[in-house]
């Protein structure tokens, strides 16, 4: 009886752990990190959407700054762990959506010098096509450790106002597909052009543990935020140290 009674403490004890570990963990739990969304990282922009294309010489002083800072990265898939190290420093999440070429051939060179982990929010139906990631290198930055690859949608089409068996499939196949690729698991979405309403969100629950838009953070006191519709801050083409120092809230 008494070594029962004493291997029931054992594991509440254990519990009791756990949930402290997940909900302050680290001395910062998710809606303390700082979410950035980035797509492309080019000197010449080759579309109308200008400011898209963050300059390689930006986005390494902006990854230098990062390092320097003392900041954790976290992947997008991580921000509702409590996996996070404690820092004096809130962590830093780092997303890019769509999968183009360039943050194989451009950004993960220098998340790999700076020992920066970054998450890339995929379309599986681009895979492969003219300027977008091939499953080989999607393969080798997932493989890498310091790159995620995540769920953007099957065919990068808006999720509200689909029939529920066209949403069931643009969130399940995605994933499946992307697993397939990467052989690591899938558990983040970013919303296609950050459409959401509170069917799509009910739809993402069930097979995600986080979703992402296009919105940027509330300051709002009071503010509660929903897993299902994080927020994200645009780093864009031009934008200057210390506008970057900012979105992180370090100045």
């Amino acid at each position: 009886m008494k070594k029962t009674k004493k291997l029931y403490l054992i594991a509440m004890l254990a519990a009791l752990i756990m949930v402290f570990h997940t909900s302050c963990g680290t001395g910062y739990n998710y809606s303390s990190a700082s979410v950035l969304t980035y797509h492309l990282i080019l000197d010449e922009p080759y579309t109308e959407y200008h400011y898209l294309f963050v300059k390689p010489a930006d986005f390494e002083a902006q990854l230098k700054y990062i390092s320097e800072s003392g900041a954790e990265t976290v992947f997008a898939s991580e921000l509702t762990s409590g996996k996070f190290s404690r820092s004096s420093v809130k962590p830093v999440c780092i997303t890019f959506d769509d999968g183009y070429e360039d943050n194989y051939t451009n950004a993960f060179p220098l998340l790999k010098k700076y020992n920066i982990k970054a998450t890339i929010f995929v379309v599986p139906k681009t895979i492969g096509t003219e300027r977008h990631l091939t499953d080989a290198q999607l393969y080798e930055m997932s493989s890498s450790g310091l790159v995620s690859i995540q769920s953007h949608g099957l065919t990068h089409s808006s999720l509200v106002g689909l029939s529920r068996e066209k949403l069931e499939y643009e969130l399940s196949e995605s994933k499946e597909l992307i697993e397939s690729i990467t052989c690591m698991p899938v558990t983040a979405l970013c919303y296609p052009y950050g459409a959401y309403d509170d069917s799509v969100k009910a739809a993402a629950a069930r097979y995600y543990t986080a979703a992402f838009t296009t919105e940027p953070p509330s300051d709002e006191s009071g503010y509660k935020l929903d897993v299902f519709a994080f927020p994200r801050s645009y780093v864009v083409r031009d934008m200057d140290i210390d506008d970057f120092k900012r979105i992180l809230g370090n100045k």
